[in-house]
C-alpha cells in the first residue's frame, strides 16, 4: 500500500516529499559513499530538482537507482561532477566531464591528466614522425570563437604520453545517438562538457585500466535495461505538474506498471521471449524478478528491497524480487509457471 493519500492530506509539494524519502534513507546513501557527506548529496540532489522540476515527476524508483550509480562513482549530482537527468518518468545517471577527471586522478594512473576545446584561431598542432607523437594547443579565452576540435590527453605515472583529438563530424556523431533530444538533455544544457567527456571516453580505451573508469556507455542505457525500466515506471497518462509529481514521488518505489505507450526503438513488435529479457508487465512476479535483477546489475543491497515486497501479504513476490537480484530461477508454487532463465 502506498502513502498517496496521506501526502494528499498533508498536501506536502513533490520536492519535500523527495526530500523525506531521501532522508530516510540516508543511512543507505551513508554506506554507499566513501568520503561524500550524505547531506550533502541530498542537498545537491535536491537543488538539481528545484533547477529542473520535470526531475520531480521522475518515478522515485529510477531515481533511487541513479543515486546509487552516483554512490557507486562516488560523484556528486550537482551538475559539475555528474548530473541526474530526466527522460520522461525515469531519471538517470550521468558522470559529467569534471566528476570523470576526478575519478582518474583518484585512480593513480595518471601524472596529468585533461580535455579541452580547441576554438577557429588558436594554435594547435598535433603530429608525429619519426620521434614519435607531437601535441600542442595554445588557448586564447574567446569562448564565443566557433569549436573545432575537442581532445583528451594524459601522461601516466611512467611517463607515457596519451591523446586523442577528435573533429567536430566525430563529435556530431556521437551526439546524434543520443536518446535525449529535448532541450533540457546533456547534450543541449553542457554541449561542450559532454565534447570533453566524449574525448575522455576515446582516452580511456588508451590508457591502463582505463576502462574501469567508465561504464558502457552512460549517456544510454544498455536497451534491455532501458526497455525494463521503461516498463516497470511507465505510468497512465496524467495531467503534468505538481500534481503528476506528487503521485509519482508519494507512491512505494517503483509501483506496479501498466502497458507502456511507446514501441520498441527499432520499430519492431516482437514481444519479450523470457523474463529475464524484459518484465512481463501484466504478471507481478515477473515485475519482482526482474527488479532484483536490475537491483543487482546498479549496485544495490541485497537488503534493500521495495518496501511493498516486505509485507507480510507479498512474501511469494519479495522471493521472486531475491531470486532476480541472485540470478536464480524463482518457481510459483501457486502455478508452477518458472522465472529466469532455464539451464540447458
Amino acid at each position: 500500500m502506498t502513502d498517496t493519500n496521506v501526502a494528499t492530506i498533508n498536501n506536502k509539494p513533490p520536492i519535500v516529499v523527495l526530500r523525506e524519502r531521501l532522508v530516510e534513507r540516508r543511512s543507505e546513501l551513508k554506506a554507499a559513499l566513501t568520503d561524500i557527506d550524505p547531506d550533502h548529496f541530498i542537498r545537491a540532489l535536491i537543488t538539481s530538482a528545484q533547477v529542473n522540476p520535470d526531475l520531480q515527476a521522475c518515478s522515485f524508483q529510477s531515481l533511487w537507482l541513479a543515486c546509487m550509480r552516483a554512490c557507486r562513482d562516488n560523484l556528486l549530482p550537482d551538475g559539475r561532477e555528474g548530473a541526474i537527468v530526466p527522460y520522461k518518468t525515469n531519471a538517470q545517471w550521468i558522470p559529467m566531464y569534471q566528476g570523470l577527471l576526478k575519478r582518474f586522478r583518484q585512480s593513480g594512473q595518471c601524472r596529468w591528466i585533461g580535455a579541452d576545446i580547441v576554438r577557429r584561431g588558436e594554435v594547435f598542432e598535433h603530429y608525429v614522425d619519426e620521434l614519435g607523437e607531437h601535441f600542442k594547443h595554445v588557448p586564447e579565452g574567446n569562448d564565443t570563437a566557433p569549436v573545432e576540435k575537442v581532445y583528451a590527453a594524459a601522461m601516466t605515472k611512467d611517463g607515457a604520453f596519451y591523446v586523442v583529438v577528435l573533429g567536430l563530424s566525430e563529435i556530431n556523431k556521437v551526439r546524434s545517438i543520443s536518446k535525449a533530444t529535448r532541450e533540457d538533455a546533456p547534450w543541449k544544457m553542457w554541449t561542450e562538457e559532454m565534447m570533453k567527456k566524449t574525448a575522455l571516453r576515446r582516452l580511456s580505451k588508451l590508457l591502463p585500466a582505463g576502462r574501469d573508469i567508465f561504464d558502457d556507455d552512460d549517456d544510454l542505457l544498455p536497451p534491455p535495461q532501458a526497455a525494463t525500466l521503461a516498463a516497470l515506471n511507465a505510468e497512465p497518462m496524467r495531467a503534468p505538474g505538481a500534481a503528476s509529481a506528487l503521485d509519482h514521488f508519494a507512491g512505494a518505489s517503483g509501483d506496479a506498471a501498466p502497458l507502456p505507450d511507446e514501441t520498441p526503438a527499432d520499430g519492431g513488435s516482437e514481444p519479450p521471449t523470457s523474463a529475464s529479457a524484459a518484465a512481463d508487465i501484466n504478471d507481478p512476479f515477473s515485475i519482482a524478478y526482474e527488479r532484483g535483477r536490475i537491483a543487482k546489475e546498479t549496485g544495490a543491497a541485497r537488503t534493500e528491497s521495495p518496501s511493498e515486497y516486505r509485507d507480510k501479504n507479498a512474501k511469494l513476490e519479495l522471493e521472486a524480487w531475491r531470486a532476480g537480484y541472485d540470478g536464480k530461477q524463482f518457481t510459483n508454487p501457486e502455478t508452477g509457471q518458472v522465472y529466469g532463465e532455464v539451464a540447458g
